[in-house]
């Protein structure tokens, strides 16, 4: 048109769908209002005019005033609520398709003003057909947070774990490496030990992705870390110094299953520990308590992930994008390192002592948490093959019919189902460190 004005035409009613001329005719009415930006739900499209990091995750970009939570399929009626469980208002069923922007305003939605969103927030939108309902948390960002998609993405993530960082030491994931240290380490010969209490992470479990995982957000991170982890066989296989190692393979395809998204997205598993007291298996477990220097590396490296999660979710709380930022850049260093797609060694290694975290062995490359949790798999591996080290020389084994092969074997049947549940939980930590935006 001679203005240069946009107009949206709402088809109104078709005239004609056989005339003979094989033409369909239609009467069209320019829309009065337009809508200028939303989330779709139920929809082909998952938003209009916003920034979109996952189908679940927005930012709010400068120069929109106010945004709409839209249902597409008006056969469904949709509830939008805040997070402090106040209802923010209903899309009632009209019985149409709604393809935005192509709708009157009476089917907008349910309106929010761009100025009430002081920091990041998530809605729970609950939609309903007939006897059914389903939801999912949506997270809205401020403009400024456009600088830092990739914090935003993967904080919006992490705030999943705010129970659990604010969790008490006994009870907490991030200590579960130092629990179960403890529970080797004091184990008795021929005593019956007291069970290793549930390793228990709230009624929920760590479904972080909320009740209705983002499926577009787990399918990219289980290509991201299936390609991150075929990148670390070579580089443990370099850092043993070995040219093939089978160990090292049957290693990375456990942690390849270990660290499927799909897996935890909707439940983590609890276990309970084993009472033991056979002599043959407490010596072996309480050396991996004690003097297991990658497992008690781990442990500290765990410790101090903690206090980058707990920062993270704090600047998120604070509208804080750069000090988000910062607190990830760290995390992704101490769990991924700075080059996660190298596969060259030396781009793996990272400095302890920068973190505060005191390095258990000076006289070997300090390498992040993904490695030392790989390198304790192979291990593990190993030992199974050859017997641990530990029996070497052990009078024990001069009294017990069994070679040292069948006593560690013995000992991995209770280690190696706890240290499972470690590198699992590693796992969520390397597949967020690994997220980026679409």
């Amino acid at each position: 048109m001679s203005t240069g004005k946009e107009w949206f035409f709402l088809p109104d009613r078709w005239l004609a769908l056989d005339e003979a001329d094989h033409k369909t005719y239609g009467e069209f009415k320019p829309l009065t209002s337009t809508y200028s930006a939303g989330i779709l739900v139920e929809s082909e499209r998952n938003s209009y005019n916003l920034t979109e990091l996952s189908k679940t995750i927005f930012i709010v970009p400068l120069g929109v005033a106010e945004f709409y939570f839209t249902c597409g399929d008006g056969t469904k009626a949709m509830a939008v609520y805040r997070e402090n469980g106040t209802l923010l208002g209903w899309h009632n069923a009209s019985g149409k398709k709604r393809v935005v922007p192509y709708i009157p305003e009476n089917e907008w939605g349910v309106k929010f003003k761009t100025a009430d969103l002081t920091r990041p927030e998530r809605f729970k939108v609950k939609v309903f057909s007939g006897n059914l309902q389903t939801e999912q948390w949506i997270w809205i960002f401020p403009a400024h947070w456009s600088t830092y998609p990739q914090a935003a993405l993967r904080a919006s993530l992490l705030f999943g774990l705010k129970n659990e960082v604010n969790r008490a030491e006994e009870s907490n994931i991030f200590y579960s490496a130092k629990r179960i240290r403890e529970y080797l380490a004091q184990l008795k010969a021929d005593v019956v030990n007291a069970s290793l209490p549930s390793l228990q992470y709230g009624v929920n479990s760590l479904s972080i992705f909320g009740p209705s995982p983002d499926s577009l957000i787990q399918d990219t991170l289980s290509t991201l870390v299936e390609q991150y982890l075929e990148n670390q066989e070579g580089v443990i296989l370099r850092i043993l110094g070995l040219l093939t190692s089978e160990a090292v393979s049957e290693a990375i395809g456990l942690l390849t299953t270990l660290y499927d998204a799909y897996r935890w997205a909707t439940e983590f598993p609890a276990i309970l520990g084993t009472s033991v007291s056979e002599v043959y298996k407490v010596v072996l477990l309480n050396h991996l308590g004690e003097s297991d220097r990658t497992f008690r590396q781990i442990d500290l490296l765990l410790r101090k992930a903690k206090e980058f999660v707990a920062e993270s979710i704090r600047c998120l709380e604070a509208n804080d994008a750069q000090g988000c930022n910062e607190a990830l850049r760290k995390l992704k260093t101490l769990v991924v390192g700075n080059n996660p797609t190298s596969n060259t060694l030396n781009n793996h290694r990272i400095d302890y002592g920068n973190f505060g975290i005191e390095d258990l062995d000076p006289g070997i490359p300090d390498y992040p948490l993904a490695i030392l949790i790989a390198e304790e798999m192979v291990a593990t591996q190993n030992w199974r093959d050859k017997g641990h080290p530990v029996y070497v020389g052990d009078e024990l084994l001069s009294i017990l019919p069994y070679d040292k092969v069948t006593c560690t074997n013995a000992a991995l049947d209770i280690f190696e189902p706890l240290f499972r549940e470690i590198a699992e939980f590693a796992g969520i930590l390397v597949n967020l460190c690994l997220l980026e935006p679409l």
